[in-house]
């Protein structure tokens, strides 16, 4: 068993792929708090044990933060931040609509994220509340809290109404930067074509008013 803390380029030429082996994978939390990423490859079948652990690697935040960029940067296709969605277009038939599959197998994901402070949040939303007194999506005005009673009293997302992706590796976000919207107007403008705050809402209205 090995603990990998950081990875380095390997000079030599590599042409030869190895046979295709079994990989288990688990998340260690150390006696410290801290979380490492475990991979064991296991013996194929036609092993004198077969499925033992023939090799085990740990990967500390470090590590995994630079195996995460080797991946991004060998298949682009696979690991991103953005995921595409698919739309459905037709109506599911009677023999549908009561179809079965299983769902809650445990998958491991591997995402790039741009850094976001939650303390910007609160503060727009305090500065929100203190100015109207509401939360009140700057798109299509839903306020959750008169819909919702208490159990809405504070909440509403934020919207940056310049992505992230698009801007440099580190940038400055004031306040006038975020937009208070629903969840429903949020996935809205994160999906394509892309709308600015002010757009989309002046498509609500447009809709209203037919």
């Amino acid at each position: 068993m090995a603990l990998v803390t950081s990875l380095e380029p390997n000079a030599k030429e590599r042409s030869t792929v190895h046979r295709p082996t079994r990989c288990l994978f688990a998340i260690v939390e150390g006696t410290d708090g801290a979380r490492y990423l475990q991979l064991d490859t296991v013996g194929s079948e036609d092993r004198a044990i077969p499925d033992k652990v023939s090799q085990s690697i740990q990967f500390d935040r470090q590590a995994a933060g630079q195996l995460l960029q080797l991946l991004h940067r060998t298949f682009p296709d696979l690991v991103s931040g953005v995921t595409a969605e698919s739309d459905i277009g037709t109506v599911p038939s009677d023999d549908e609509e009561d179809e079965e599959g299983e769902e809650g197998k445990t998958l491991l994901k591997l995402h790039r994220l741009r850094e976001r402070k939650p303390r910007l949040v609160r503060r727009k939303k305090q500065s929100v509340l203190s100015a109207s007194g509401r939360l009140a999506c700057e798109v299509c005005s839903f306020d959750f809290v008169a819909i919702y009673g208490p159990l809405g009293d504070g909440f509403a997302e934020c919207h940056h109404r310049s992505p992230l992706a698009a801007l440099p590796d580190v940038t400055t976000t004031r306040l006038s930067d975020l937009a208070i919207v629903c969840a429903n107007c949020h996935r809205m403008l994160h999906r394509r074509p892309y709308y600015k705050v002010e757009q989309l809402r002046e498509l609500v209205l447009r809709q209203r008013a037919l």
